[in-house]
């Protein structure tokens, strides 16, 4: 009980008599104030633990008092977490914060102040696990299956679709995002923010392979029969006693973006703050649907040679990559350790969208040379080449995340986020199912000219949660 009223007082006479000794040497005050409680306290002289008092001004300032009498520190109030503090009077680097050797005090826990790090935040770098859902691509019917005796067309007795009529490549998947920021130090509290993302690549592949007893078939609409009116129909790729063969397709989903942005404080309270966003957005989503099929005739049926071979593919690729400027606020909620922010952005700008069709179809004869043409099933000259686009888009993003201090240096976080983009072209819409087959060798083209390309549209957005660790450095 006698030791800590020894203590208390014996600190702050040792103080005063090391100090008016070294002025007796002529040394400056400031120099033996310093040196002094560096050695004994182990801390910056002014340095301002949490539990101290704190005070507003009304300057929009507030001053943050010592229990020492002149060592006032004065501390914006719109400024970073954990930036630097400096005295009025004095160059030396202090802190307004609750760590003491890494951890918090325990009186900020009541948010007297919003606790920051002790460290100045001049760089900053920030990895998150992302685990989203996108919206789906919508594809038509590409592959049926029938009875024995049935032709694989839409809508006949005993046909079922087996791959497609749905959407595809709507699962949720990993991914990974990295932002790298640092202060401005402008009049402003202000900082520069650059970030990227990427989803793992989605697929989805379906493959048939001469099943038993069943009819595997290909469907469109076929707009130019060589009779009867069009109608719903389907090229063979498998039939008991009379073809065999297999089909594949692939699909493929890849969704990727960046930004960089212009962060400043518009106001900031005791606990809280916001921030305005101003920058630029790019987002990329690629779609891929590769649909391959061979067949060999097994009999004379459909005037072939027992023994032909037919080989073939389509192709539908598309690309849309997004331009914008982006703006909105961040705002931050401190409690201790603690951090709630939420966030909104939106984006305005141009969506360029590429889509590339091919296809090829190789006839081989026993005994006789191999034939190749242009075109598959879905794709033919019609609608074969690089077909563009441009639209005007918008993308709003919402955004919350926990974050807890870890350390003075490092921080842990959770959240959610949701994107939405107004306006893209996805590959399963650019296919169109009416079909002109006598653009296919020998010809001559009779009739429409499809398929076509449709520059079809739609909206896309993707969901999901981020778990991440940001260093302050």
């Amino acid at each position: 009980m006698i030791a800590k009223p020894l203590r208390s007082w014996a600190a702050p006479l040792a103080a005063a008599a090391v100090t008016a000794t070294l002025a007796l040497v002529d040394l400056p005050q400031a120099h033996a104030q310093r040196s002094f409680e560096e050695a004994i306290f182990g801390r910056p002289v002014g340095f301002q633990p949490a539990h101290e008092a704190r005070v507003r001004s009304t300057t929009n300032r507030h001053a943050a008092y010592s229990q020492e009498p002149g060592l006032i520190e004065e501390v914006p109030t719109s400024r970073r977490r954990g930036t630097p503090v400096r005295e009025v009077a004095s160059e030396e680097i202090i802190y307004e914060d609750g760590f003491e050797g890494g951890a918090y005090e325990e009186d900020c826990a009541d948010c007297s102040g919003h606790c920051p790090p002790n460290v100045g935040r001049m760089f900053w770098a920030r990895g998150e696990y992302l685990y989203w859902w996108t919206k789906g691509m919508d594809v038509p019917p590409l592959v049926t299956t029938s009875t024995a005796g049935g032709t694989g067309a839409l809508g006949a007795a005993g046909t079922n679709v087996v791959f497609g009529d749905d959407l595809i490549n709507n699962d949720g998947r990993s991914g990974a995002k990295f932002t790298l920021g640092w202060e401005l130090f402008t009049s402003t509290p202000s900082s520069f923010e650059i970030s990227y993302f990427g989803l793992d690549k989605e697929e989805a592949s379906f493959s048939l392979d001469t099943p038993a007893n069943t009819t595997v078939g290909r469907p469109f609409f076929n707009i130019n029969p060589d009779t009867g009116i069009a109608r719903q129909d389907a090229v063979i790729v498998s039939q008991p006693t009379n073809f065999s063969g297999a089909v594949h397709v692939d699909a493929t989903t890849e969704l990727n973006g960046g930004e960089a942005l212009l962060r400043w404080t518009m106001c900031e309270a005791t606990c809280s703050n916001t921030e305005m966003l101003l920058g630029y957005r790019f987002l990329r989503l690629d779609d891929s649907i590769h649909i391959r099929q061979d067949t060999r005739a097994e009999s004379t049926a459909g005037g072939l040679v027992v023994g032909t071979t037919i080989n073939l593919f389509d192709l539908i690729e598309s690309e849309n990559e997004f331009h914008g400027i982006e703006f909105g606020t961040a705002s931050k909620h401190y409690r201790g350790r603690w951090t709630l922010e939420t966030l909104a952005k939106l984006a305005i700008g141009s969506t360029r969208s590429t889509t590339t069709i091919g296809g090829n179809t190789t006839t081989s004869v026993p005994a006789v040379s191999s034939a190749n043409s242009n075109g598959g099933l879905l794709s033919q000259d019609s609608n074969i080449g690089t077909h563009e686009y441009d639209s005007f888009t918008v993308v709003p993003e919402l955004g919350l995340s926990l974050k807890y201090d870890i350390t003075s240096c490092l921080q842990a976080s959770l959240g959610y986020s949701f994107l939405y983009w107004s306006k893209v072209g996805r590959a399963g819409e650019q296919i169109d199912t009416d079909v002109n087959l006598t653009q296919q060798p020998p010809g001559p083209t009779t009739g429409d000219l499809r398929p076509i390309f449709p520059e079809a549209s739609n909206d896309f957005w993707a969901q999901g949660i981020n778990a991440g660790l940001e260093w302050t450095f």
